[in-house]
């Protein structure tokens, strides 16, 4: 999993766009803070978002660990799913996918292992 941090309007969600040449589900770029919400971009058959809360009960995700942080988090949490050549490699420590998280700006985010 990668995950980008930086500041509202540094090209966060640009960045992402042009790694996977295609927009996906749930980005907006704007002028103004666009992003205000944790996204998790993965691989799926078709375009769709997921949220937060459904990413973290799914058996078949890695997210069961942030249910401990509860619904006010959770609901600021999604899944963005579509089909990118990026996000089809699976990583030869893993059997998953390729992930890639975008995290809105925020002055000060703890790190927790899960």
């Amino acid at each position: 999993m990668v995950l980008l941090l930086g500041q509202y309007s540094v090209g966060k969600t640009s960045f992402i766009k042009y790694l996977l040449g295609r927009d996906f589900p749930g980005a907006h770029i704007g002028p103004e803070p666009t992003t205000d919400r944790f996204i998790a971009v993965m691989h799926g058959q078709e375009d769709k978002t997921t949220p937060g809360n459904a990413l973290a009960v799914s058996a078949n995700m890695p997210f069961r660990g942030l249910e401990m942080f509860g619904n006010g988090f959770l609901s600021k949490f999604m899944g963005s799913h579509l089909d990118s050549p990026l996000l089809q490699v699976s990583c030869s420590f893993s059997h998953s996918h390729t992930q890639l998280a975008h995290m809105p700006h925020f002055p000060f985010f703890p790190i927790y292992h899960l």
